[in-house]
């Protein structure tokens, strides 16, 4: 389980974004992956805070199913399976960009003790620093991957995964998701997502 759960966040990192195709409808599976990857959809949420801009991404169980395989052909009943047993999950994408001159992160790729210890971060010690708040509840990631930045991509991807099981209290509440970003010292960064967001998602017609 573990094993697939990994899969599923190292798939899903690194998609190109495509043009939105509309929302509260019945979209096929091309016009529903490119209204998960537009970047002006209700399903993005991004701020800005001292040069540092900060995106994050809900996607959907059905999106997830889709990208396990590489988004070919799935019969319904596969489909269905496979969402089931994802009852509870969440999965978000978050990416930390510098917007000013001087990019952090590249210095750093470029130094190699430097580099080393922003590794060490963001694989590790940065996952206890990202809680989402549903309801009454404060619930830690249930898998985590942080893509290692390069020289063609100097910023900060995660790929983060909540299990809200059988959470009474966040249904039908406010989801926040909360970043204590202490590698460019900006925090608690804070991301709401109302009901109606996932409720608006459009349905995967197969």
């Amino acid at each position: 389980m573990k094993t697939k759960t990994l899969n599923r966040l190292l798939l899903v990192m690194g998609l190109p974004l495509l043009l939105a195709c509309g929302k509260n409808s019945s979209l096929g599976k091309e016009d529903y992956v490119a209204y998960v990857n537009d970047p002006s959809s209700q399903l993005v949420k991004s701020k800005s805070i001292h040069g540092i801009s900060y995106s994050l991404r809900f996607q959907p169980n059905e999106f997830i199913v889709l990208r396990d395989h590489h988004f070919g052909s799935i019969q319904p009943e596969a489909f269905s399976k496979e969402l089931g047993s994802m009852k509870g999950l969440e999965y978000f994408m978050l990416s930390i960009k510098d917007e000013e001159g001087s990019n952090e992160v590249k210095k750093a790729i470029y130094n190699k003790e430097a580099y080393g210890a922003l590794l060490e971060k963001i694989t590790s010690a940065f996952q206890t620093n990202i809680q989402l708040k549903a309801g009454d509840d404060l619930i830690y990631p249930s898998a985590y991957h942080a893509e290692p930045p390069s020289t063609i991509r100097p910023e900060l991807n995660f790929m983060i995964m909540f299990d809200l099981g059988n959470s009474v209290s966040a249904t039908g509440q406010d989801q926040q998701l909360i970043v204590n970003d202490d590698i460019f010292n900006n925090g608690p960064v804070k991301f709401t997502f109302e009901p109606a967001v996932v409720a608006d998602i459009p349905t995967l017609n197969l």
